[in-house]
């Protein structure tokens, strides 16, 4: 029987800070009532399957929805936490966008940096390092807890992408990714932004 490992990416549940559309990056708010309300939902589509490894990013928003959602065994780590977005932690999306259209508009194309914030090859090469150690294991069953920006890391760096262009990554939602052997190797953040792939991320 050929090799398969089947990825489920979570997205964390809602917290004050996604409903002011308000950027995160690692700042570590906890769920909303209504964002503890969507993990608990995710228990019936999730908290039954048997999972041969169940990791989350380190920060609260992942871990509550882990625990809601009965992931209980969830490994939190911060390869899997969100990009960084430095000044610009807290501040309103529309905000940014009418103090630094230009800016903004090149971090959401992936061409520069949020102001002191992390660099896209950095957070990009944590989160093939993390992707790796999976697809070394060969674990066929692997739900990953964590943040939009990372959700779209994975997709591009798998190449899968394309096949989820009209997926919104809302609060809550599941992404399932098959992958099957044999595994090729992950591109590098070079090859990717050379292929006019660019990584974005989401509040």
């Amino acid at each position: 029987m050929e090799e398969v490992t089947e990825l489920f990416l979570i997205r964390h549940a809602q917290t004050d800070w996604n409903a002011e559309r308000r950027l995160q990056g690692r700042a570590d708010r906890p769920l909303s009532d209504l964002g503890r309300s969507q993990a608990s939902q995710l228990h019936s589509t999730v908290g039954n399957i048997a999972f041969d490894a169940v990791l989350c990013s380190d920060l609260r928003r992942t871990r509550e929805t882990a625990e809601l959602a009965g992931l209980v065994a969830a490994i939190p780590a911060p390869q899997w936490r969100e990009v960084d977005v430095g000044r610009w932690s807290g501040r309103r999306i529309d905000d940014i966008i009418s103090a630094e259209p230009e800016a903004y508009a090149e971090w959401r194309n992936g061409h520069a940096d949020p102001p002191g914030g992390e660099a896209w090859a950095a957070f990009y090469g944590r989160v093939r390092a993390a992707l790796s150690s999976i697809v070394e294991m060969r674990q066929r069953r692997v739900a990953i807890v964590t943040h939009s920006g990372v959700i779209r890391a994975i997709l591009r760096i798998l190449g899968t992408s394309e096949h989820h262009s009209a997926q919104s990554f809302d609060n809550a939602t599941i992404t399932k990714v098959v992958l099957d052997a044999p595994f090729p190797p992950l591109p590098d953040f070079a090859e990717i932004t050379l292929a006019g792939r660019t990584l974005l991320q989401d509040s």
